[in-house]
Order: structure tokens, then sequence, then C-alpha cells
């Protein structure tokens, strides 16, 4: 009887640790897989092959209609690079903006400039056809702004949630270092998140504050914002003020993510950043606007987008992460949902081993 009881005991034993074991290799698979989809949601391959050669057929370049005695550039003040979440590579970024109508544009990735070489190399090389202008998004959670013709900034040193004073005192430092800015996108920050509710920026400046401190420009129109292509509320607000202008930035971060929508406008002494600057330092601009227009080239579709787009669409499932923060945000109730229903799975998958056996 003792034997008995004892082999019994071993033999719980034994079962117990192998449920173990397995639920340890259950949830470690489990886990690696949450970390490798949401790597791949945020760095994953693009949707389509994009090669320097890809943009050649000028016979698909869009160009707008416009005033050309009023205005001679066309310049997009906010577009992005592989530097930071972008999927061109400089040099494309000049290509597709050429291919939809700009004759200049400024590379603003988010709280990076290690790109900036590569910006003044590609620079000289279109010098004759685009001017390209440097700067960066300056990207937190209570506001985004574009620093337009700066080549550094101590992008280590942006705060993740900047005091009014931090905030005014960038805005400063620009200006002194010659370059202009433009505060983005009010809607994408401010506006409620389409399904969610809430506003990405709870403590967002306000237009009249951001107008006390001393930005230049304000983003009317955005292609790749998910609330508003236009924000009519900024427009007025630039158009009713002396010392701010209206723009518009494409935010660029791949060229078939959003229709193309509008152009900011201004009329400069001669083709160079420095002429550009100097206007859009003196509030000179304008903004026209277009129906949405479907972006003219067609790129080849990657192969490996598809292959590990089931893994890149679970990844958007569990994380809420800006590539500006220090550390990535956890969408903390989609983990919590993830972990029950893969409790659950285990569980049963127990049972029926049990049951079977």
């Amino acid at each position: 009887m003792a034997f008995f009881t004892f082999f019994i005991i071993i033999l719980t034993f034994f079962i117990g640790f192998m449920i173990l074991v397995r639920f340890i290799i259950f949830y470690a698979t489990i886990f690696f897989l949450i970390i490798i989809s949401v790597y791949l949601s945020i760095f994953g391959p693009a949707k389509y092959k994009y090669k320097d050669g890809g943009w050649e057929d000028t016979t698909r370049y869009y160009q707008p209609e416009y005033d050309t005695q009023k205005w001679n550039i066309l310049i997009d003040m906010h577009s992005h690079t592989k530097a930071s979440d972008g999927k061109l590579s400089v040099e494309q970024n000049v290509k597709y903006h050429m291919s939809v109508g700009f004759n200049a544009c400024v590379i603003t990735d988010h709280n990076t400039m290690k790109q900036i070489e590569e910006v003044i190399r590609i620079k000289e090389k279109y010098k004759n056809k685009l001017i390209l202008i440097p700067g960066l998004e300056y990207s937190t959670n209570r506001i985004h702004m574009c620093f337009i013709g700066i080549t550094e900034w101590d992008c280590k040193k942006i705060p993740k949630y900047p005091t009014d004073k931090q905030i005014k005192d960038a805005i400063d430092k620009v200006h002194e270092m010659g370059g202009v800015v433009a505060a983005c996108h009010y809607p994408w920050s401010t506006w409620p998140i389409v399904g969610r509710g809430i506003s990405r920026m709870h403590d967002h400046p306000t237009r009249e504050q951001i107008y006390s401190w001393g930005v230049d420009l304000l983003e009317c129109g955005g292609w790749d914002d998910d609330n508003s292509l236009f924000d009519r509320f900024s427009f007025e607000f630039a158009k009713s003020h002396s010392n701010i202008s209206p723009c518009c930035g494409t935010d660029m971060h791949e060229p078939y993510r959003h229709p193309l929508c509008g152009w900011t406008v201004l009329k400069a002494e001669n083709f160079t950043e420095k002429a550009i600057i100097e206007e859009l330092r003196n509030h000179k601009t304008d903004i026209i606007l277009t129906e949405p227009i479907k972006y003219p080239f067609n790129h080849k579709e990657n192969f490996w987008y598809k292959a590990v787009r089931p893994l890149t669409m679970l990844g958007e499932m569990f994380q809420n992460v800006y590539l500006w923060e220090e550390k990535p945000k956890w969408d903390i109730s989609a983990v919590q949902a993830w972990i029950s229903y893969f409790f659950i799975i285990f569980l049963l998958f127990e049972l029926f081993l049990f049951y079977i056996f």
C-alpha cells in the first residue's frame, strides 16, 4: 500500500512537472512570437519594393495647376526617410517629391539627424532640380514640430513630456540657428482617435500658445493625417494672424499611404535654400489644395511584406509604440486579453491530453 501511495505521489509530481515544463515552453514561445510581431509591425518590410529607378517614367509625373506668376516654389515641409519610420531612402524621398509636383522639400525624421550627411550629399546632387532642406521633427507626447533649415540637434535631450518653457526654448534655439518652426498636424495630435474616442496628446498646446511662443508656420494640410487631410481651424487661424502662415506637409512615410491633397507655395527670389527660408521666416506662404489624387506610380509588390503580414497584424494589436519615445508603450489591455486567450488555449490543450491518455 505504501509503495502504491509513493508511486502515485511520484507520478503526480512527474505529471505536474511535465505540465509546468509545457506551460513554460508554451508561454516562452508565445512571448517570443509577440516580440517578433511587434518588431515587424514597426520595422518590417515595406508593402512595395522601392528602387532608385522606380520614378524614371517622367510621363507619369504629376504637375499641379497654380499661378506661376505668383508662386515659384512648391515645397513639402514634412517628410520622413528610413532614418526614422519612413520606407524610402533620402534619394528616393527626393524622387518621390519630384514625381508629385514639388521642387523643394524638407527631411524631418523623428528625433534624429543621423541621415544629415546623406541629406547634404543628395542636396548637392539634385540642386538644379529640387531644393532639399535638412530638418528634424521634434516629436514628443505633448507636441510635434518641424524644425526646418537646421543641420544639428541634441536629439538625446528631447524630453518626452516637455514643459511650456522647454517647448519655447526649443523654438528660440531653432531661430538662433537660422531655422524656422512649423507646428504639425493638430487633427492627428488633438482630435479623438478614430474608433477609440481619446486624443493622442491630452495636454497639447493651443494654437494661441504656440503663436505666442513664436512658431512660424501652422500645418493646415497633412496627407498622412488619419483624422483630416485639411485642418480648416488651423488655416483660418494662420490667415487671421500676422506673424504665422499656413503650410502643407505630406508627413510622407510611404508613397501609397494616403492620396495627394495639397502643396505649400511661396515665391523666392532665387532657387536656393536661403531664399526659401527667408520667405518662410517672413511668413509669406500659402497653400493650394486639390481633391485627393491617387499616387501616379506603380511599384512592384514586396513578397516579404505579404509573407510576414499575419505577424505584423498581430504586432499591431499589442503595441502603441512611438519611435521618438525612450521606451515603447504597450497596449496593456490587449496584452492582458491575449494572455487570457493563450491560457484558455493551453488549458483546453491539457484537458485534451488528459482525455486522450
